[in-house]
């Protein structure tokens, strides 16, 4: 028996969506220029600290964080890493919380975990990373599990770890296939995890090589190549199932290039597409994370070391699919069934595989699914039926996208 409880449902249809974002300027980091920060979200707020400050023609390591809204387009001061301050960290988000490990302190490479709670405006010591002490390592996060690996200290690595959020604990996994590499840049969609690019200076080896990995197989497998120009650090995000990655530098290039080209990876179809370049312009080590959903990306360097020209600008990509006002009545049937699962059906079967996502009415995404092709209709669980607004899209590989939104209520 199907629980009926929509009284509003419409979609707008947008055809190679991606193609037509621009970035847009937000409001510059308020303590000024910064390189080499940390940075990570948690909910619908961003995260930035630490790195390098600009000082003349020098520079001072920082160790302040700062809380960025993007509603409000502010940015706020919050509690200061407890300890010293350090360059190019590892960062994930697991359990509402967000975490640093390893990093660089212009004397001692650092393998100490930190979690930060936004909720107490606290920090707290976790337990260390089991691998050498580095800095530049890849990272990123799926389910709740951090991973962390790769980077650079006196040698290169290629070695990944594991981090338990729930149970504060490390474990080896499989070393990422091919040679050992330093900034690397990771992302996740879904169940995976990506990491593409990096490069090792003194072998003049620099990656275009993208991986996935899949924590229950514990395997990586290679995709296709990213076709930009820079491969060592490149800035990235996740937005609707799509990621994100741009500029970064090529090494053994003359000092001070650099690259503003960004690409979209859909892993539905295993393709880079090209799209507008970084409205920053050139730029290297760049500050970049997903808030939402929208990307944003900024600060780092338009210079290559020893040269120097930090920067403090702030930039977003908007969501293609994210929250919008339906144009167009269509025949797509949304609903909470007798089990109080919501039912998503197209009326007729989809072509293509398409990527699935439930947004609530403050933009937070509550459910990521994928419609096979020849399916018609998905069924999610636990998602509360209680009186509000929610927002669903549905992402074809091509790049067409539907979405709309629904009034529930009881």
């Amino acid at each position: 028996m199907k629980k009926q409880l929509s009284i509003l449902l419409c979609c707008s249809f947008i055809s190679g969506s991606a193609l037509s974002l621009t970035w847009v300027q937000k409001n510059n980091f308020t303590p000024g220029t910064r390189y080499g920060a940390f940075a990570f979200s948690v909910n619908l707020k961003g995260y930035v600290g630490s790195g390098l400050i600009e000082a003349g023609s020098s520079f001072t390591l920082v160790n302040d964080m700062w809380e960025y809204d993007k509603t409000q387009d502010t940015w706020t001061q919050k509690a200061s890493l407890p300890v010293g301050g350090r360059i190019s960290a590892a960062t994930f988000t697991a359990l509402n919380k967000g975490y640093i490990s390893t990093g660089y302190d212009l004397v001692n490479y650092l393998n100490d975990t930190w979690s930060y709670d936004p909720a107490l405006n606290l920090w707290q010591q976790m337990a260390s990373f089991p691998g050498d002490p580095r800095y530049t390592a890849a990272s990123f996060d799926v389910s709740d599990y951090g991973f962390v690996g790769m980077g650079k200290s006196g040698g290169y690595y290629s070695d990944f770890y594991r981090y338990n959020a729930a149970s504060d604990t490390w474990t080896a996994i499989s070393d990422i296939p091919g040679p050992t590499r330093q900034s690397a840049k990771g992302f996740s969609i879904d169940d995976y995890g990506y990491v593409v690019g990096g490069a090792n200076q003194p072998t003049g080896y620099n990656s275009k090589e993208l991986w996935r990995y899949d924590p229950i197989s514990d395997i990586w497998v290679q995709k296709t190549d990213y076709p930009g120009n820079g491969s060592h650090g490149l800035a990235g995000f996740v937005l609707s199932g799509l990621g994100y990655v741009g500029t970064g530098t090529f090494l053994g290039a003359a000092p001070g290039v650099a690259y503003n080209d960004f690409y979209s990876y859909s892993p539905g179809n295993d393709t880079w597409t090209a799209l507008v370049n970084f409205g920053g312009g050139i730029r290297a080590g760049a500050v970049s994370m997903t808030i939402g959903n929208s990307g944003f990306a900024g600060m780092g360097t338009t210079q290559i070391y020893p040269l120097i020209d930090y920067q403090s600008d702030w930039w977003t990509f908007d969501n293609p699919t994210g929250i919008q006002e339906p144009q167009n009545n269509n025949n797509v049937l949304v609903y909470f069934d007798a089990e109080n699962n919501m039912v998503i059906n197209t009326g007729s079967p989809v072509n293509e595989l398409t990527h699935v996502r439930v947004h609530n009415s403050l933009g937070q995404l509550v459910s990521t699914r994928e419609l096979l092709q020849n399916q018609k209709e998905i069924t999610i669980k636990n998602i509360d039926p209680a009186r509000g607004v929610y927002y669903y899209s549905l992402a074809g590989i091509s790049g067409t996208t539907r979405s709309g939104k629904v009034l529930f209520f009881n």
